[in-house]
């Protein structure tokens, strides 16, 4: 049987090797394996959107109380949770999209340099300042356009502002 790290670690000694130090090799090369295994399993639990052994510990730690039955909506609600407590980015808003099974575009506004354009008028809004629209492009159905617009809010900034708009339909952020 061979291991990941048994062609590794031969490799690594610069001599040739006798039938007994491969097999030596390869009882590290087997420890290094497991050992990895383990740690990369560990590693997954440090983030709620791969955690499976500690969820439940995320739930209670960030104080969600438990309503979703499967596992990756109960993954979704402790990330969501757990990034509110940071500055959320588009991505993070992307993420959950794709996870409510959504197909979207980002529609961030220009926002204006305060002053006096060439015709006079002002050239500032502060409805436009800190403005993001959500244009919802294939949706199974609006409960899951609700759902993730509240998921969202959950953990978007109090100053954005912006609509989730789908067939004619705008959902105000707040």
């Amino acid at each position: 049987m061979s291991y990941r790290h048994e062609r590794p670690l031969i490799d690594l000694v610069p001599l040739p090797l006798g039938d007994n130090a491969k097999r030596l090799l390869a009882v590290y090369a087997k420890y290094l394996d497991v050992s990895e295994d383990y740690l990369l399993t560990a590693l997954e639990e440090f983030f709620p959107l791969s955690a499976l052994e500690t969820i439940s510990r995320w739930e209670d730690e960030l104080g969600i109380k438990v309503i979703a039955d499967n596992l990756m909506d109960r993954r979704l609600n402790a990330y969501v949770r757990h990034k509110g407590e940071t500055l959320a980015t588009m991505d993070d808003i992307l993420a959950v999209a794709v996870a409510a099974g959504l197909e979207i575009e980002i529609i961030k506004h220009q926002v204006f340099r305060a002053g006096i354009d060439a015709a006079g008028d002002a050239v500032w809004d502060e409805e436009w300042a800190m403005r993001m629209d959500v244009l919802v492009i294939t949706a199974i159905d609006p409960a899951r356009i609700e759902a993730f617009r509240a998921r969202v809010v959950e953990f978007l900034p109090a100053f954005i502002t912006g609509y989730v708009i789908y067939n004619d339909v705008m959902l105000a952020w707040r």
